[in-house]
């Protein structure tokens, strides 16, 4: 009975699909075929003319993966496992790289991504990267997916800047890295376990959170020691 309440309370909760005046923000109108779910498309928006806003948000990548590579390497650093390193090539593809383990990054734009936008989160980790939820237009306008989604936007429809992709970066594969010790099946089952029946939800509250919560919070302070 406390599991299905739980999941009525989830179901209340949602806040239905983000929205974002995808013309307003970018300058453009989409181009046909480019609305749908996919892999973020790191690789054609690399290869986008410069001043595109698709070259732009590669440039945020580019420069998200710098800070949070500093930040890893930094004193501040002390929950981010060292010698852990994003790479991301000139043709976009996302690495991760550490003495133990290293991985291409998958970001899969989802409808389970969508669906975790709707109860007011950003992304959820899968053991190779993490998956990020499909905006719409207020005015059903075709748009493209590979930029209206909560990697490159808030839930509220503004871009994030590269220190806001980085945090998320850092947060969502803080997860990932549990994952790939943990196992997902096994971490999943005890993370929707803690959220579902204990009632600890996506926060601090859920002990798997808490590392990630931690490393993006030191690197928030790492970066307003800079300014």
């Amino acid at each position: 009975m406390r599991a299905i309440v739980a999941l009525l309370l989830l179901l209340a909760a949602c806040r239905g699909p983000a929205v974002v005046d995808y013309e307003a923000q970018t300058g453009e109108t989409a181009a046909p075929g480019l609305d749908g779910y996919q892999e973020l498309p790191l690789a054609r928006l690399a290869s986008s003319p410069r001043g595109s806003a698709q070259r732009q948000a590669f440039e945020r990548v580019q420069e998200a993966v710098d800070l949070a590579n500093r930040f890893a390497a930094s004193d501040w650093n002390h929950f981010y496992p060292r010698g852990c390193r994003f790479r991301l090539t000139e043709a976009g593809v996302l690495r991760l790289e550490s003495e133990a383990d290293r991985f291409d990054v998958h970001i899969w734009i989802s409808a389970w991504g969508t669906l975790v936008n709707q109860l007011g989160f950003s992304a959820q980790e899968t053991a190779d990267g993490f998956v990020v939820g499909r905006f719409q237009d207020p005015k059903s306008k075709l748009i493209d997916a590979g930029l209206a989604n909560s990697f490159f936007m808030t839930l509220e429809g503004a871009w994030r800047d590269p220190s806001m992709i980085a945090a998320l970066m850092l947060h969502e594969m803080s997860h990932t890295l549990q994952v790939r010790t943990q196992g997902q099946l096994s971490y999943w089952l005890e993370y929707y376990f803690a959220a579902v029946i204990l009632f600890q939800g996506g926060d601090e509250a859920n002990d798997l959170e808490k590392v990630p919560y931690r490393v993006e919070a030191e690197f928030w302070r790492w970066l307003a020691a800079r300014a």
